[in-house]
């Protein structure tokens, strides 16, 4: 019995080595556009943007686009004088939110939608400086909210500006 015992015990030690190496974090690299610096895992690729986004970037299990706008230019939809928290309620407009949160630096939210076939998991984090309001999108497969909600937050949280 004391033989099972010892056995069964090295067993599930051996077993939670496994499992803690199976969920290491990613090394982060910096990537940067303009005046934007972003904290992602080094296999992130930088790849040609589409729409209206002015960077973009993806692995197997995320994509992250951004854009930006000035506040003049928001004058001419007629959004004067906004804070970064009255830009994102401008942001959602009446879209239905999953998460709302403010960091040291982001007003965050998210969402998820359906884009043809596949329905994908948003996490928008926005951010100001000087004179620009920057759009942060975090995307994966909706299936895959519950692995990347943490990271896609301590990526938003990451976010520097030169």
């Amino acid at each position: 019995m004391k033989k099972i015992m010892i056995m069964l015990c090295s067993l599930l030690m051996l077993m939670s080595l496994v499992g803690c190496a199976g969920n290491k974090t990613p090394e982060l690299k910096e990537y940067t556009n303009g005046d934007i610096v972003l904290q992602l895992p080094s296999d992130v690729k930088e790849t040609t943007s589409d729409g209206d986004f002015e960077y973009t970037l993806n692995n197997d299990n995320l994509i992250v686009y951004v854009s930006s706008i000035t506040k003049e230019e928001l004058k001419g939809y007629g959004w004067e004088d906004l804070d970064l928290e009255g830009f994102t309620e401008q942001v959602i407009g009446g879209d239905e939110v999953i998460l709302r949160k403010t960091l040291s630096n982001c007003e965050v939210f998210s969402y998820v939608a359906k884009v043809e076939e596949d329905e994908y998991y948003y996490m928008i984090a926005n951010y100001e400086n000087n004179d620009k309001f920057y759009i942060v999108n975090f995307v994966c497969f909706s299936k895959d909210r519950e692995k990347m909600e943490s990271s896609f937050l301590d990526y938003a949280g990451k976010v520097t500006f030169k």
